[in-house]
């Protein structure tokens, strides 16, 4: 992990070139919010290119999560519920467990649709939850992931690998009553600190620092400026 109390430093170096007087101003929350931002922005570019690209996957394998096993929120005649972590974000690889009377147990992927497409998929021969077949239907609504047996057999558990959502960067160290509240007004009197173990902690101090730069007008070159924070994820490995 790189301690927060150094990007908030290196993000004042760096900021300080553009706008020494406005810095003065920014409160530590302020930047905090900033780097979260940043963080935010970088982490949801590099989770949508994870799978073309190997560098990324490295930048990611800390927030990758193994063999969850879900919560059975309940059952319905022809799907079981299962609630996602609270720290879930994207979802890699997801199977279940699946249970037919004098047939045993086995563990069969779960093949996720988009809800029109799941509807027509119900109804198709070929795509029908079977047990035989190994197949089984899932989508994602309000409460979790839903899996689809169709009443032919029953679902025991549901596991996933997923990538959770990184921690937020807070530093109380660094203000002068050794706390003060985010935005979301809560109070915050530790430090938490970043969790990307690359060097990708310099991109998330340089995109604060052109946030902060466009939140202040000057906006002249952010979009060029930003866009190269992520054009090298977008290039196959």
């Amino acid at each position: 992990m790189i301690p927060a109390k150094r990007l908030v430093l290196e993000f004042d170096r760096r900021f300080d070139r553009f706008a020494s007087e406005y810095k003065k101003n920014l409160r530590i929350e302020d930047k905090m919010s900033l780097l979260n931002e940043a963080q935010d922005k970088i982490f949801e570019n590099r989770v949508s290119v994870a799978e073309i690209n190997s560098e990324v996957r490295n930048d990611l394998r800390v927030f990758e999560v193994k063999e969850a096993k879900l919560t059975k929120i309940g059952d319905k005649k022809d799907f079981s519920v299962f609630a996602l972590p609270s720290d879930f974000y994207h979802r890699l690889r997801i199977k279940a467990v699946a249970t037919k009377k004098d047939c045993g147990s086995k563990e069969i992927p779960i093949t996720i649709f988009q809800t029109d497409d799941l509807n027509q998929a119900l109804k198709d021969d070929f795509w029908k939850p079977s047990y035989e077949w190994e197949l089984i239907l899932g989508d994602e609504g309000d409460q979790g992931v839903y899996v689809w047996h169709n009443g032919e057999f029953s679902i025991g558990s549901v596991i996933i690998d997923y990538y959770r959502k990184p921690q937020r960067l807070e530093c109380a160290f660094l203000s002068k009553t050794g706390s003060y509240k985010n935005f979301d007004d809560v109070e915050i009197n530790y430090d938490s600190d970043c969790e990307f173990d690359t060097m990708i902690w310099h991109s998330i101090v340089d995109l604060a620092v052109l946030i902060a730069r466009a939140d202040i007008g000057d906006v002249r070159d952010f979009k060029i400026q930003s866009e190269k924070y992520f054009l090298k994820d977008k290039l196959e490995k």
